[in-house]
């Protein structure tokens, strides 16, 4: 690849990008150039060797304009340290002047179809197919309400796309997802930063987690959302300033921390406040403590940068799990102007139930819009989302296996490793291993306990297992994972209690507890590694225990009190409160344990009425609404029938071999023809599919969608440059008789504006295709362009380059005229523009407006945005234009 010289003042148009505009250099280093687009107000910074861009240098006889809005026709051009001045006449003054290029008009686009065809310069067919279907699709792209939605490798499930199409649409969106353990937080978290970044609406995101899922979210943001997130820690941040100086967290877009390390090193946090960031997403966040007279340290933290970063995504237990202060408490992240009084939250709380009766009412009534009205104007709605499984179908059963077994005679300490075989539990879990070929995982609450059972059965029994515990390195634990996760891999992965954070492993249906937490959500999160969204299969949780010991008063508790083993316990944390004192006195008098399981089975019946009558049923009916979400999901399930030409289209013309493997998996690799750049093909090929069970199901194939980034590099790579925008061939037609000279144009609609304003979907980039013939009649509907494809024969240019010097001004008229007739049409999209954008954006405008005189939640920065992004989209779409983007001369022949 050549260096590109450049020069601070210079003009320059991104490939990739044209949309953007006029590109001015602010300065050029050794190894980067970094360019402002004035038009949007973006900048950008490239490698200086093989940046996509491409210099501006206009022609004499060109018409241009100035950043001022006159225009200028160019007479002469005079180049002067690296910088071009234009000088001509002025149109509307007549006056001669000089215009040097830092004053051109910001928006300015260069016609290069035009250009191209009046220099004979002409490219394949294929190309000029590959530009059509192109434009074809990013415009079906840019107006699919499944825009951000359609890249993800995940199941389409209703309630994750209902929270993903609700949030990911506001400007700086500020919720707290608080599904119940297993619907899939990280999912919707997920999906909404995907959408954020394929709209553009986020540029630059910080995620925050605890230590022991840092690796988790890195491979499911690359395998599920294509998005390439780079850890920092003490040593990536050490390395960045060595190399640089600056700033390390400057150095990426998609940063992931551990909430440690930025507690124990506080410059790093200083650091990444001296940053503008667009989103933090803050996982697990109920750990962060909180009160009123005392905020942790974490807290704090999270606190700081909630107030400087306008999007924040909380992920946190459910909020009967919270509490009321531990709930307030995440709630005043989000918007402490709105949550600033605890007493006022609990109080505003006793209103629930009331409205939830309201709601009843007018749902047995059938006044749904009414619903939707109370829903907006209620409570915590808009910021937050808190699905239970009770609304959401299709889990698997669950199936308790309890094992009571006798004392041993003498005392073993079972957290010893050299006493371990005289514990019972072990020797039960030995012979069940033997006897059952299953995946099995295995909890403990202890590490010194998990590392003590791994080296039994596998070193001294000689059973395949892996050990997970906080004791082993990010990446050990990670090959852990990945082992027992094989088919022929450990049979068993044996985890102290950080197993039952955050990890995925429905692949597998048996469940262990080897010891029993004293805490009900923590059980409930040890279970939701198996029971959760995915798993297809009866979980089978198996419980063994010493009779008479405190670990059977703990299951028997949990099992005949609380009921936990066979469903999620709403009031778990509430539960444990109340009854502490009792539970403790119980494990000293045995003969307490009755009383104690019939009042907490009768306090756990109460209080899930209680939450039943009230909060519960207003929050199913805000976090997920099937009207919505069901077409959402029925879309995303839809296969798309276009996709695969397409990327027929792609190998034929980049050199990429396409290898069918069976009926939903295919493999591309590189053929002799190979245009490099393709990060995402490999030498020795790599695997796809476009079916997304497939994808599902194997990893190891890539999920291919419309999102995928080698469609969209393809698009971008052909659309961003001049490949394809013009042809020369020849036609056997009976429209038209032999000899005859037609022009195939394909215009597009356009306007330069951010692409976070999503103007596309109020005015799509439509394409508008013209066939004219030499005497200016108009043929497209004789001629559609399914007619030509693939019928067209190339004309080797020698043969008919003079005629085509000699009929250069015919060609022009050709073109002029074509360009008249689509301009016609210009003021008529406009108005459908300007009327989409009123009647989408101007009832929401309305509805925020006067939601917020009775819905405090409804923040007035996201009015001011709304307001701000109404106007601008008016702007743009006024200043809409149908821009030539490809051309073909057609001689038809006998």
């Amino acid at each position: 690849m050549s260096t590109l010289e450049f020069t601070a003042g210079q003009r320059w148009v991104s490939d990739a990008e044209p949309d953007l505009g006029l590109g001015l250099v602010l300065e050029a280093e050794q190894r980067i150039v970094k360019l402002l687009f004035p038009a949007t107000g973006e900048e950008r910074a490239y490698a200086r060797q093989g940046a996509p861009l491409s210099r501006l240098r206009l022609a004499v006889g060109d018409l241009t304009a100035s950043e001022a809005g006159w225009e200028l026709q160019i007479e002469e051009l005079h180049d002067e340290g690296g910088l071009i001045t234009y000088v001509g006449t002025r149109r509307d003054t007549g006056a001669a002047i000089r215009l040097l290029e830092t004053r051109l008009a910001h928006d300015l686009q260069i016609n290069q179809p035009r250009d191209r065809l009046l220099t004979n310069q002409f490219d394949s067919h294929a190309w000029f197919e590959m530009r059509h279907a192109s434009l074809q699709h990013r415009a079906e792209l840019e107006q699919s309400p499944l825009r951000g939605l359609l890249g993800p490798r995940i199941a389409a499930i209703p309630h994750q796309l209902y929270i993903a199409h609700e949030v990911a649409h506001r400007h700086a969106p500020r919720v707290l997802l608080a599904d119940e353990v297993g619907l899939g937080k990280t999912i919707e978290a997920g999906l909404i930063l995907h959408h954020q970044w394929q709209t553009e609406r986020a540029q630059r995101a910080l995620i925050i987690v605890p230590p022991a899922l840092l690796s988790q979210w890195v491979l499911e943001l690359l395998r599920r959302f294509n998005l390439n997130a780079a850890i920092f820690d003490e040593e990536r941040c050490a390395e960045a300033e060595s190399a640089s100086g600056d700033n390390p967290f400057a150095t990426e877009q998609l940063v992931l921390c551990g909430l440690d390390f930025l507690l124990s090193h506080p410059q790093r946090a200083q650091q990444i406040q001296e940053l503008d960031w667009d989103l933090l997403v803050v996982d697990e966040a109920h750990h962060l403590g909180w009160s009123v007279a005392e905020a942790s340290p974490e807290y704090q933290l999270i606190e700081d940068l909630a107030a400087k970063i306008p999007g924040l995504l909380l992920l946190t237990a459910t909020p009967e799990q919270l509490g009321h202060a531990s709930h307030f408490a995440h709630l005043r992240l989000l918007d402490p102007d709105r949550f600033s009084d605890l007493e006022h939250f609990v109080a505003e709380r006793e209103h629930f139930v009331e409205a939830a009766r309201d709601v009843d009412a007018l749902l047995q009534a059938g006044r749904n819009d009414e619903v939707q009205t109370l829903l907006d104007r209620h409570g915590t709605g808009r910021v937050l989302f808190r699905n239970s499984r009770k609304q959401i179908t299709g889990f698997a059963a669950r199936v308790l296996h309890s094992y009571p077994l006798s004392p041993v005679p003498a005392e073993s300490d079972a957290e010893d490793g050299d006493g371990v075989a005289a514990d019972p539990r072990v020797d039960w879990l030995l012979s069940w291993m033997r006897s059952h070929r299953n995946k099995v995982l295995v909890i403990c609450a202890r590490q010194d306990t998990a590392m003590a059972l791994e080296q039994y059965l596998h070193f001294q029994k000689g059973l395949r297992c892996a050990a997970f515990h906080e004791g082993l390195g990010l990446l050990a634990r990670d090959r852990a994972a990945a082992w027992f996760a094989q088919d022929d891999g450990a049979r068993a992965l044996i985890c102290s209690e950080i197993g039952s954070e955050g990890r995925n492993f429905q692949f597998a249906q048996h469940l262990v507890l080897f010891d029993l937490p004293g805490d009900p959500d923590l059980l409930e999160q040890r279970i939701g590694r198996l029971d959760r969204i995915g798993q297809r299969d009866t979980v089978h949780i198996h419980v063994p225990f010493v009779q008479g010991s405190g670990q059977d008063l703990l299951f028997q508790w949990y099992h005949l009190g609380l009921d936990s083993f066979a469903r999620y316990c709403h009031a778990g944390s509430q539960l444990k409160a109340l009854f502490a004192d009792e539970l403790q006195e119980a494990m000293r008098n045995p003969r307490a344990a009755s009383t104690l399981i019939q009042r907490s089975r009768e306090k756990r019946d109460e209080l899930n009425q209680a939450l039943e009558n009230g909060r519960d049923r207003l929050l199913d009916l805000s976090s997920c609404q099937p009207a919505i979400a069901e077409p959402l999901a029925e879309q995303l399930r839809a296969p798309s029938t276009s996709l695969g030409p397409y990327l027929e289209r792609i190998c034929q013309c980049y050199g990429i071999e396409l290898e069918n493997l069976d009926e939903f998996s295919l493999s591309l690799r590189p053929d002799t023809n190979y245009e490099e750049g393709f990060k995402d093909i490999s030498l020795d090929g790599t695997g796809f599919t476009s079916d997304r069970d497939t994808a599902l199901a194997k990893e190891d194939l890539q999920f291919l969608s419309w999102e995928h980034p080698l469609i969209t590099e393809a698009m971008d790579r052909v659309l961003g440059s001049h490949r394809g925008n013009t042809a020369l061939g020849v036609i056997s037609t009976s429209v038209v008789p032999a000899g005859t000279l037609l022009l195939e144009c394909l215009f597009q609609i356009g306007s330069v504006a951010p692409k976070s304003l999503q103007l596309g979907r109020y005015l799509p980039p439509r394409m508008l295709r013209l066939v004219i013939d030499h005497e200016l009649r108009s043929l497209a509907e004789a001629l559609p362009f399914a007619a030509l494809e693939g019928q067209v024969q190339t004309l080797p240019l020698e043969r008919v380059k003079a005629a085509l010097v000699a009929k250069k001004a015919l060609l022009e008229d050709m073109l002029n005229h074509a360009q008249a007739q689509v301009e016609q049409q210009l003021a008529g999209f406009k108005h459908a523009a300007l009327e989409s954008i009123e009647k989408s954006v101007q009832p929401e405008l309305a509805r925020l407006r006067y939601l917020k005189t009775v819905n405090p939640s409804v923040r007035d920065a996201e009015i001011q945005h709304l307001e701000q992004r109404l106007e601008k989209l008016k702007s743009a779409a006024a200043k809409a234009r149908i821009d030539l983007t490809a051309v073909r001369v057609l001689i038809a022949a006998e």
